[in-house]
């Protein structure tokens, strides 16, 4: 309130009559690089009413870097339509109750501009909304990041995820469905329940996984002379995954990974050559391998997409609801 009180002030003197017109003319400024240097930096008193950005974080009251940051000027409620017909079938249409901010009105003797609020009810955009930023994040390979209440379809359609990041606005809920994809890492911000752990922990057993408060199959801290790994382990001689993060061109495997079932591993050594790379491919025919975030497909890949089906429906037969 500190920083709104002063702008509050303002208002009030603008409704006596008294105008600052300095402050006024300082409400928003877009600058451009062309014109200031600055990317699409956004500033002025008007951003103080937006404590938070799109993603919830909070803002520093002084700038934004984006316009595609600003929160959105509507709220939406996802609610179902039913209609049930005399023959006892019945038809159900996705829709939304929408409230906010839909324009601006103009008062033409003083030119001033009135916000304009209302609600509606309309059917629900089924369009692919996440389809592009996946698409691109699929391209590059890098990780794929969403804030949702639920996990869009758009994500159960791909047959391939190296990183999926997803931030859940109320609590954390994964469709069984999801473990029919190969992910290497999947991490989950929001609350979760024991029973949504240990779904999880049931579903994606070689999956790195971490959430708000726990860390799923994994143990930190083990280094070596060119670099780290992170292991979980079964037994002594059955391991789950093995994380190695390698500075240099080799990838030496430690004398302890001898002998050992390994279920999945992933390897980051960015200067790896082509010889030393066949070796660990011919080295780990059976366990789930990605190299520098690429999926070998070994003998273990072919196999993995009928391992995943049998533990979705293993899951589905025993959790019914």
């Amino acid at each position: 309130m500190d920083e709104l009180d002063p702008i509050l002030d303002e208002f009030i003197n603008a409704s006596n009559g008294k105008f600052d017109k300095a402050f006024w003319r300082n409400m928003f400024k877009y600058h451009t690089e062309k014109e200031y240097g600055a990317p699409k930096i956004i500033d002025g008193w008007a951003i103080k009413f937006y404590p938070y950005d799109k993603t919830g974080k909070r803002n520093d009251f002084k700038m934004l870097y984006s316009s595609e940051s600003l929160p959105d000027e509507r709220a939406v409620v996802d609610f179902k339509r039913i209609d049930l017909y005399p023959d006892g079938h019945s038809k159900t249409f996705p829709m939304q109750f929408v409230a906010g901010f839909f324009g601006l009105k103009q008062n033409h003797k003083t030119q001033a501009l009135e916000p304009q609020i209302g609600w509606l009810v309309m059917p629900k955009d089924t369009s692919d909304k996440y389809a592009s930023q996946i698409a691109h994040d699929q391209e590059y390979n890098s990780e794929i990041r969403i804030r949702v209440s639920e996990i869009p379809g758009e994500i159960l359609k791909l047959p391939r995820i190296n990183s999926l990041s997803v931030e859940f606005i109320d609590s954390i809920k994964i469709p069984a469905e999801l473990s029919l994809i190969d992910i290497s890492y999947l991490s989950l911000e929001g609350d979760i329940s024991e029973k949504e752990l240990n779904k999880i922990d049931s579903l994606f057993p070689y999956t790195i996984v971490s959430t708000s408060n726990h860390l799923i199959h994994s143990e930190f801290g083990n280094k070596t002379d060119y670099g780290f790994y992170t292991i979980d382990k079964i037994s002594q001689e059955h391991w789950k995954y093995v994380d190695l993060y390698i500075s240099g061109k080799e990838v030496v495997i430690p004398e302890s990974f001898a002998n050992k079932i390994i279920d999945r591993i992933n390897i980051d050594c960015r200067d790896l050559t082509p010889e030393n790379k066949q070796k660990i491919i011919d080295k780990f025919p059976n366990s789930y391998l990605t190299i520098n975030d690429v999926r070998i497909e070994n003998q273990q890949y072919h196999s993995s997409a009928k391992k995943r089906k049998e533990r979705y429906e293993h899951w589905k037969l025993n959790n019914p609801d």
